[in-house]
């Protein structure tokens, strides 16, 4: 995947544009981290977990369980990042969700707890204002779960690895970036009955779908290399989200379509009859420089 992250290496890295660090470094964790109340505790985040039913795959749109974190200074090696209060932030797992390339999740902490050092902790720079949305949508994405599957090769996610990441948003228009994460976490809150489940499961999926698509496109990957990227996942079940979610593309597919392309409705309802009649009538500079690209990349086989 290299080729992937060379394309990109001119874009700012992810430490111009953010705070990045980890939570709070602790002399004897079992002591200062409890799930009582205890004298000079505070209540935050002690581990990137959440049980419900015996399971601990915590949801993308969810916070860990609250613990109680001593902010002593007696008992702190190294406060790091994770003793402010009240900063709202996105918290991402430290440790890797696994030995697949879903490696890390973001969620956002709109409260600003404090945390420990199981947390990587990212605000926005106070200059450009970012989103929460927004950071949410890129740590969940496909480019930086492979960025760092790719780049990480211990057990932890690095902070400084994930500073150095390429990110495309300068002078980029965001908004639609963030109205689509939104939408993504409204879904939660809103009251569904038990027989839309299934139907609810759909549209989260979908929107999942339209978030990562704007993410690449603003990335603004060759063809080529975006799917190279997305094939990486083939197979391997997305965590933090509660429905089938195991590819990008059907298998088999070796055709270079851009995401946000392939997922559109136009696309979907077009058939080898009449897709030469889509592409006159969707005729954008953007499907048209994705088409370009795609003729390029193929010709440089």
């Amino acid at each position: 995947m290299k080729a992937i992250w060379d394309y990109c290496k001119e874009y700012p890295k992810f430490r111009n544009v953010t705070e990045i660090g980890r939570g709070i470094e602790y002399k004897t964790f079992k002591k200062s981290v409890k799930k009582e109340e205890f004298k000079g505790a505070v209540k935050g985040f002690g581990r990137f977990e959440k049980r419900i039913n015996g399971k601990k795959d915590i949801s993308i749109t969810d916070v860990p369980d609250y613990s109680w974190l001593s902010l002593e200074p007696k008992d702190i090696q190294n406060p790091r990042s994770g003793t402010k209060i009240g900063l709202p932030q996105v918290l991402a797992n430290r440790q890797r969700s696994g030995a697949d390339i879903w490696r890390i999740k973001g969620l956002i902490d709109f409260s600003g707890c404090p945390s420990t050092d199981s947390f990587l902790v990212i605000r926005p720079n106070q200059q450009l204002s970012l989103s929460l949305y927004v950071i949410f949508a890129l740590i969940n994405s496909p480019y930086t779960s492979a960025y760092m599957f790719d780049n990480c090769l211990g057990r932890n996610n690095l902070e400084g690895i994930l500073g150095e990441m390429p990110v495309p948003f300068k002078s980029q228009d965001l908004s639609k970036l963030e109205t689509l994460a939104k939408k993504y976490f409204e879904f939660d809150r809103a009251a569904f009955s038990l027989k839309d489940e299934q139907e609810l499961k759909q549209k989260k999926k979908k929107c999942l779908l339209e978030i990562d698509a704007e993410i690449l496109r603003l990335y603004d990957l060759p063809p080529r290399l975006e799917k190279l990227l997305l094939d990486c996942f083939e197979g391997v079940q997305r965590k933090g989200v509660a429905f089938k979610f195991e590819r990008y593309y059907p298998a088999g597919l070796d055709s270079y379509i851009p995401l946000s392309v392939f997922i559109s409705e136009e696309f979907k309802t077009s058939t080898v009859e009449n897709i030469t009649k889509w592409v006159e009538e969707n005729r954008t500079p953007a499907v048209i420089e994705a088409l370009k690209k795609a003729t390029e990349d193929f010709q440089g086989e």
